[in-house]
């Protein structure tokens, strides 16, 4: 069976049949909502897509004769046929998903930062504020409407057989009129919709209930609407097109008339004020703040300077990683002090954030999906109430349908577009000629060539030890992470065997009486009966454990050695024992050469480290941690030193951190971000209730 559709919003919905151009009327692929009404934000008052009438409109648009027929059909319903609906079990509602990477790395993130912050490195950053106007989202109706006014007023009262399909040929400015007008509601609905099939449907069935409204309306001329009723202009708007026309309507109405010249100057919208926020000020912060960002070797640093001109585009990679790591560092430590609408920008921003981190999540479950859909709408919410001049787009409303996508397929990563991205990169590096016909020709030959390669190399030992070079660089290359971040897709957490690389690795070593006394104290603690473990162990300078490499500090996997640690037993450190969440550096990872007694290759790797402090309660009164309000996304501040050395085991290891040295007056401050490459770890004061 040929469930999720897997593609960015735009060939999602052409490949589904439905409208594809980026303001559509029928813009969203799950609901009926029209895009005059992508303001509603609650969920309760989308409409819900008809699989009939999706199937029955696809097939007269089908089964017509001419451009004509395709045209009318398709602005009256947003619908074209698609192959896919040959499928009699295929739901185009339902099985096409919104793919996280384009709505939240490559849209949302990046319209924050370059439409809502904008991005300006020769002004200084303020608050956003402007003096644009709102946008005026009042309907106007000409003349042309006020006949089929009276038109669709006249079905209504014949009631004839095919009412809906005399309705679906009104303009939908119309439509919403009349449904206005009379309070004509959908079940269990509270708004007017502006998609036509739902606002004809509508009228259908409030024309065939027997309520009192309709009665009053059949039996009075009360719905002979005049023009000033609905706010009918003089101007034809249907044949003044060109602005030329525009133009002299305009002059001869206002001509000798100071009176309308004065009220058409007041239209004129001021020069509105800059509300630039990342501007220089903030934007020299956070490349300074890079710089002093330590981060694991998985996450591909930042180009230096992202947002000027001469940098141009970035990658979803790059913007998410700017927008998880770097902006909320930088944001919540320059703006902690401020108590205006700066701090309301940041609350808005991190809700954005921690969205984003929720969504990409591996494993999910009905609470954080119904969390992530929480943290969105408040987001988009709050966005409009900060910056009310600005539209919402498309991409607004569908990020909020994720949520229906987590319930409905689990975590993205199984359906997300990164990994095949990937084999688009591989594509676009194949020289062709662009040609129709030839094209699929040479994809085929390039991929029947590597695989013909790959057999031989398979088959012939002698051949694989003479190029065993060339062997390993196809290798690296094909497992390289050319998305970075989203390498997480591509990994197993269920494949616990570690391994170590070849460099270095293997050594025999003798722990120093500290570090045995620890060892000795961690399996007394955590093995029944107690074990007596060797002094001499394999000393390794890295370790891969569910595909994540961790490494030594002062080794070449240094970058990796920065981890987050829990131990659901607790750890003892001498007599104490601790059960919470710590910042720590990996010092040695060795491996026991007994391992007879657990009988487990993963429980037999070990970690010594060294803690990260976390803020003192006097150091607390007196810096008070900005991070730590905002949860999991954010995190803290810790103390630079390193204090207390333990000895883990590698299993108990959760995640990656970054650290980021403080700057002005606090050097002696480190800012820790827990993020987890298999992207498993979500905690939040409520609880988790399972995952899927």
């Amino acid at each position: 069976m040929l469930i999720p559709l897997v593609a960015d919003m735009l060939a999602a919905q052409q490949v589904s049949g439905m409208a594809s151009a980026p303001t559509a009327h029928y813009f969203c692929t799950f609901c009926d909502l029209d895009f005059d009404d992508i303001d509603i934000l609650d969920h309760n008052e989308w409409p819900e897509k008809d699989v009939e009438h999706i199937h029955h409109y696809a097939s007269l648009w089908k089964n017509a004769t001419n451009e004509k027929e395709w045209k009318t059909l398709f602005e009256a319903t947003g619908l074209r046929w698609s192959p896919l609906l040959r499928l009699p079990y295929w739901n185009p509602a339902l099985y096409t998903v919104v793919d996280s990477m384009h709505a939240l790395d490559l849209n949302l993130i990046q319209i924050h930062c370059h439409q809502l912050f904008q991005i300006d490195v020769e002004v200084m950053g303020g608050d956003g504020t402007t003096n644009a106007p709102h946008q005026d989202k009042r309907a106007h109706y000409s003349k042309v409407d006020k006949r089929s006014f009276d038109e669709c007023l006249q079905h209504i009262c014949d009631n004839r057989p095919d009412l809906f399909n005399e309705l679906m040929n009104i303009h939908r400015r119309v439509l919403f009129a009349v449904c206005d007008h009379y309070k004509i509601l959908g079940n269990r609905h509270c708004l007017v919709i502006r998609t036509r099939s739902v606002l004809a449907r509508n009228i259908q069935e409030w024309r065939n209930s027997n309520i009192q409204d309709v009665l009053a309306f059949l039996s009075s001329d009360a719905h002979v609407l005049q023009n000033e009723e609905i706010g009918v202009t003089d101007i034809n708007l249907q044949q003044c097109t060109a602005k030329q026309n525009l133009y002299d309507a305009i002059i001869e109405s206002i001509n000798d008339s100071s009176e309308k010249f004065e009220r058409l100057s007041s239209f004129i919208p001021q020069q509105p004020s800059s509300r630039v926020v990342l501007g220089k000020d903030l934007m020299e912060a956070i490349w300074d703040g890079m710089c002093h960002t330590r981060l694991p070797g998985w996450i591909h640093p930042i180009p230096h300077n992202w947002g000027t001109v001469k940098r141009g585009k970035l990658s979803s990679d790059n913007w998410r990683v700017i927008g998880t790591i770097h902006l909320p560092i930088t944001l919540i430590w320059k703006w902690r002090n401020e108590t205006g609408r700066k701090q309301l920008l940041l609350q808005n921003f991190m809700n954005l954030v921690s969205a984003v981190n929720i969504a990409n999540l591996c494993s999910t479950s009905r609470w954080k999906a119904a969390k992530y859909r929480e943290l969105m709408t408040s987001y988009v919410l709050g966005m409009k109430e900060l910056f009310p001049d600005q539209r919402l787009w498309p991409v607004h409303h569908m990020a909020i349908h994720i949520g229906d996508i987590l319930d409905l397929f689990g975590p993205v990563h199984a359906y997300s577009s990164p990994y095949y991205e990937c084999y688009i990169n591989f594509f676009h590096h194949i020289n062709t000629n662009q040609k129709i016909g030839e094209l699929e020709t040479t994809f085929m030959r390039t991929a029947v060539r590597a695989a013909n390669i790959h057999a031989v190399l398979a088959d012939d030992n002698t051949l694989r030890e003479n190029v065993f070079e060339l062997i390993k660089t196809m290798d690296a290359i094909e497992k390289k992470d050319i998305r970075g971040f989203r390498q997480a897709t591509l990994l197993d957490p269920t494949k616990l065997t570690t391994f170590t690389n070849s460099k270095g690795s293997g050594h025999k070593f003798t722990l120093d009486a500290g570090n045995y006394q620890l060892l000795v104290d961690l399996l007394d603690h955590q093995s029944a009966p107690p074990r007596r473990p060797p002094a001499k162990v394999f000393c390794l300078d890295e370790v891969s454990y569910r595909g994540v490499l961790y490494g030594a500090s002062g080794s070449h996997g240094d970058q990796n050695s920065n981890i987050y640690f829990c131990s659901p037993q607790g750890v003892r450190s001498g007599s104490e024992l601790t059960h919470s969440q710590e910042a720590e550096t990996i010092e040695r990872i060795f491996r026991i050469s007994d391992t007879s007694h657990d009988g487990i290759l993963d429980d037999s790797v070990f970690l010594v480290v060294r803690e990260y402090p976390r803020l003192t309660v006097i150091m607390n009164a007196r810096i008070q941690d900005p991070y730590f309000k905002y949860g999991q996304f954010a995190r803290y501040l810790c103390e630079a030193s390193l204090t207390i050395t333990r000895v883990i085991r590698l299993t108990h290891v959760v995640s990656h951190v970054t650290l980021t040295a403080m700057s002005e007056d606090y050097e002696h401050l480190l800012h820790v971000l827990p993020v987890d490459h298999l992207m498993l770890t979500f905690h939040d004061d409520d609880g988790d209730q399972g995952s899927n």
